[in-house]
């Protein structure tokens, strides 16, 4: 299960799930299943994306890794 923060973008674009679905082109249990944490293509993830005007690489939380590679 990979964090991620897709409901974050969601709730602060103002849009339910159902909203986000229609947006997206996918089905509402997609948008479900993603919120959960499962997996999804990588052609999911543009969609979804997308339609909340980011990256996919923005879908994700990050770690700050400067100081994990400062203490190797």
């Amino acid at each position: 299960m990979v964090k991620n923060r897709i409901k974050e973008l969601r709730t602060a674009c103002h849009l339910s799930q159902e909203q986000l679905a229609e947006k997206a082109q996918v089905s509402v249990r997609t948008i479900q299943r993603l919120e959960a944490g499962d997996d999804a293509s990588i052609s999911t993830l543009n969609l979804v994306a997308g339609a909340l005007g980011v990256e996919v690489g923005d879908l994700f939380l990050h770690t700050d890794t400067s100081q994990e590679q400062e203490e190797k």
